[in-house]
């Protein structure tokens, strides 16, 4: 039996199933320009391309005069593909018709699969000239064209000109986070959203999105503020208030965000994420029994809930069960071996565990997997000093700082752990930078490692940096 969606009416419907079955016995049976459409329409929504092909191929030699089904073949060709085909047809009815929006807004997304992203950009902007009640909808297309060619202050542009003509374009709202945030310009969009929130002062997603950006911003106190006036506005929106929870975790106020979470589950119903939350707020006040029973509540609900199986090997570690807690490692690295994070903390536990063999395969892995990771360069490197190795410390970390330029912490301890290794005007040259650079890490650096300053490189540094008397 033929299933329909409630776009489809009945007689709509009545013409697709007597399509289909004349399709079936080798008829052609005859339907006009709309019922054609409605076929076509149904067939790839169905996702039954190769039979909408063979509509589109009858339609059109029904009624070959029809631009409404030239372009309606020109959107079949473009799904199969056929993207050459598929433009010869709109450029055929562009010649005849010039003021179509379909044609145009057909056509950027043709130029748009064939990777012209300035090309559909052009052809999204007729249309927008052309359409009268969607423009919102073709500027957040031409947005994300935008995005395409990295061009963010064009997509903002075009997004806040979107918002302008509806401002409960949500998607549009959305997308200006993700071009701020490439812009790296957080302070801005938070400027935008105040702003935006000024004249419309009930958007439940505008202030969502506020609270977010704060967030990321780490002003977890505002960032509430903005999620209770999103709750304020709509006590149902979850969301919100499970971001307010993740706010009151970094903030340490771990009971506060118990209670959230409860009223999450509350709401939405149990699930093994917000267990997990749950059990980490509960590991933070050291209540490993309430951590633990969350964990495994979660792991009930989904088995290969990996954040769970770290959970509990972090449990174990506090309460030096270090077998077990190997064994929750190793569990959660089986089912996600991909995770460089995992292979860090289970090279972590190595190191604090005195296995060498383990640790050194684990770090080893976790940098594989992922070379960006300071942490574990450094990690890796103090684990390697400790060890006695220190012309490999340094090997190691020369090759993280290689990879993260910008993280000077490794030059300090690659220069401490290989004092004898490089030639001493490279030494200077790289303190002088990281003095430069990072001056605040540097005497940070100093402060949580005074033994380091019997290093002649530091001494020399530090002394250049004293001020004169």
């Amino acid at each position: 039996m033929t299933e329909f969606s409630d776009d489809f009416h009945a007689d709509e419907q009545e013409s697709i199933t007597r399509f289909l079955h004349a399709l079936n016995r080798g008829e052609v049976p005859y339907f006009d320009v709309h019922e054609f459409e409605t076929i076509i329409d149904y067939l790839l929504e169905q996702g039954e391309h190769s039979q909408a092909k063979k509509a589109a191929s009858v339609a059109r030699r029904i009624h070959p005069q029809s631009v409404d089904l030239k372009l309606m073949a020109a959107r079949v060709h473009s799904v199969h593909g056929e993207l050459d085909l598929a433009l010869h047809l709109i450029n055929e009815v562009q010649k005849v018709d010039r003021q179509n929006e379909e044609l145009f807004y057909l056509k950027a997304g043709i130029h748009a699969q064939m990777k012209d992203h300035n090309r559909s950009i052009e052809n999204l902007r007729i249309a927008k000239e052309l359409s009268g009640d969607f423009k919102d909808e073709i500027l957040l297309d031409i947005a994300f064209e935008q995005e395409n060619l990295e061009d963010f202050s064009s997509a903002i542009e075009s997004l806040q000109e979107a918002l302008a003509i509806n401002p409960n374009n949500e998607a549009a709202l959305h997308e200006l986070a993700h071009c701020y945030e490439s812009m790296n310009k957080l302070e801005d969009l938070v400027l935008f959203y105040q702003q935006f929130i000024d004249n419309q002062p009930y958007s439940v997603t505008a202030w969502y999105n506020l609270g977010n950006t704060l967030f990321k911003l780490e002003d977890y106190e505002k960032a509430m503020e903005a999620y209770d006036y999103c709750l304020a506005i709509d006590e149902d929106y979850t969301l919100a208030l499970y971001n307010r929870a993740n706010s009151l975790i970094q903030l340490e106020r771990y009971p506060e965000a118990v209670r959230e979470f409860e009223a999450v589950m509350a709401s939405e119903g149990i699930g093994a994420h917000t267990l997990c939350y749950i059990g980490e707020c509960y590991e933070k006040m050291n209540d490993l029994q309430s951590a633990s029973e969350h964990y495994l509540h979660a792991l009930e609900i989904d088995d290969s809930f990996t954040d769970a199986m770290i959970g509990m090997a972090v449990v174990n570690e506090m309460l030096d069960e270090q077998e077990a807690s190997a064994r929750w490692y190793k569990k959660a690295l089986k089912v996600c071996p991909q995770s460089a994070a995992y292979w860090h903390m289970y090279a972590m536990w190595a190191v604090k565990n005195k296995r060498e063999r383990i640790a050194v395969k684990a770090f080893k892995q976790s940098l594989k997997l992922d070379e960006l990771q300071a942490d574990t360069w450094e990690d890796y490197g103090a684990f390697l000093a400790e060890a006695g190795k220190f012309a490999e410390a340094y090997e190691v970390l020369a090759r993280g700082f290689s990879l993260n330029p910008d993280e000077w912490n490794l030059v300090y301890r690659m220069i401490w752990y290989g004092q004898n290794k490089p030639k001493s005007e490279e030494v200077g040259e790289l303190l002088s930078l990281a003095a430069q650079n990072d001056p605040e890490g540097l005497a940070q650096f100093l402060k949580d490692n005074p033994e380091a300053s019997s290093c002649a490189a530091f001494a020399i540094q530090t002394g250049s940096l004293k001020p004169k008397a």
